[in-house]
Order: C-alpha cells, then structure tokens, then sequence
C-alpha cells in the first residue's frame, strides 16, 4: 500500500513540474507572439514616400 502511495505521488510531483513548464513556455512563446505582432504593425504602418523618403504616405 504504501509502495503505491510513493508512485502516486512520484507520478503526482512530475506531472506538476511538466505542467509548471508548459505553462512557463506558453507564456514565452506568448510574450514573443505579441512583440512579433507590434513589431509588424509599426512596419506596416511606417510612413514613406517614394524612395524611401520620409514623411510622405506613400498611398496612390
């Protein structure tokens, strides 16, 4: 009985630590994500003109 308390609770602990570290990941990949996005808005919406030159929009 008490064999299978310790596995329990061995199992018990490591799926805990797997779950910590998927979370801590997920909140990574996240956090990457959403500078990734800003970076791409702010590329987006950068204001050239013709030739690169600043200040002009750039539209037709």
């Amino acid at each position: 009985m008490s064999t299978t308390a310790a596995v329990n609770m061995a199992v018990g602990v490591a799926q805990e630590i797997h779950a910590d570290d998927a979370v801590t990941t997920r909140s990574a990949l996240s956090r990457a994500a959403r500078a990734g996005a800003a970076r791409l808005v702010r590329t987006a919406f950068r204001r050239t003109g013709p030739a690169g030159t600043a200040g002009a929009s750039g539209l037709p």
